[in-house]
C-alpha cells in the first residue's frame, strides 16, 4: 500500500491557523505542531521530575507533532465554531476521523511503522488531550 503520509505532513506549512484571536503574527500548522511538541515534551519532563509522574516524554512530543495532521485535509477550523453546536461538533469529528487514517504515521513503510508502534502509552502516561484542554487557556 502506497502511503502519502509525508506529502500530507509537508502540507502543514501551507495551512494557516485561524486568526479570530488577536495574533501578533501569523502561524501555520507546521509551526503550531512543533511548538506543541516542545511544550508537551517539557510538561512530561516536568511532571516526571517535579511531581513523580511516569509520563513518556518522547510519546508526548510525538503526539504533539502529529496532533493536527488531519487538518491538512479538513483545514483548521476555529475552536469556537468547532464546538458551537452538537451537530457541528459531530460533523467535524466525523470528517477528522475519516482523514485520520490517511494521515496516520502507522501507514508508513513497515520500518517506520515499527518505530511508531514503540511509542505505546505506559500505564501512567496520562491523558494528553485532557491535559492539553485543561491548560490551553494558560
Amino acid at each position: 500500500m502506497a502511503s502519502n503520509f509525508f506529502a500530507m505532513i509537508s502540507r502543514l506549512k501551507y495551512i494557516d491557523r485561524w486568526a479570530l484571536m488577536r495574533n501578533t503574527h501569523e502561524e501555520n500548522l507546521s509551526e503550531h505542531c512543533m511548538e506543541t511538541a516542545c511544550i508537551a515534551h517539557a510538561l512530561a519532563v516536568i511532571g516526571n521530575r517535579r511531581f513523580g509522574k511516569y509520563y513518556n516524554a518522547e510519546r508526548a512530543a510525538l503526539l504533539g507533532l502529529y496532533h493536527d495532521a488531519p487538518e491538512t485535509l479538513t483545514g483548521d477550523m476555529p475552536t469556537p465554531v468547532k464546538y458551537y453546536s452538537p451537530h457541528i461538533r459531530e460533523a467535524y469529528a466525523q470528517a477528522r476521523a475519516s482523514t485520520l487514517f490517511q494521515c496516520s504515521p502507522r501507514i508508513c513503510a513497515p520500518t517506520l511503522r515499527r518505530s511508531f508502534s514503540k511509542t505505546k502509552p505506559t500505564k501512567n502516561s496520562g491523558n494528553w488531550s485532557r491535559l492539553r484542554t485543561k491548560y490551553a487557556p494558560i
